[in-house]
């Protein structure tokens, strides 16, 4: 059958350049960093549709949400907004008034440097 196929051979002939060492370790340490970044950020949209999930099943409204908070309603918006980027305290607060834990914790956020 004229399948199109590569020969284990012809592999081994190719020569690679690899960036140094200490760059492949810096290109490491990037790539690792907005895997953990995107890793938060599901995190974060997972607690913002359980928030939301929450408040419907509560019957709460952004208004009385916003009171409990101590914040403005449109602040409420910004929080289940899935597109708006909010501070994972105020989430997890609100999380908590629905007894609800986040599981993405501030500590989680801070930047991280690989040794």
């Amino acid at each position: 059958t004229g399948v199109p196929g590569v020969n284990r051979n012809d592999l081994h002939a190719i020569k690679t350049r690899l960036p140094p060492l200490p760059e492949q370790r810096k290109i490491a340490e990037i790539l690792s960093t907005w895997d953990r970044a995107i890793e938060i950020t599901d995190q974060l949209i997972a607690a913002k549709l359980a928030l939301y999930q929450a408040m419907r099943d509560a019957g709460t409204t952004n208004v009385a949400l916003a009171e409990r908070l101590g914040v403005a309603e449109n602040a409420v918006r910004r929080l289940v907004d899935l597109d708006h980027r909010w501070h994972i305290g105020r989430v997890a607060e609100a999380l908590a008034l629905f007894d609800k834990r986040l599981i993405v914790t501030v500590d989680d956020v801070a930047p991280r440097k690989v040794a």
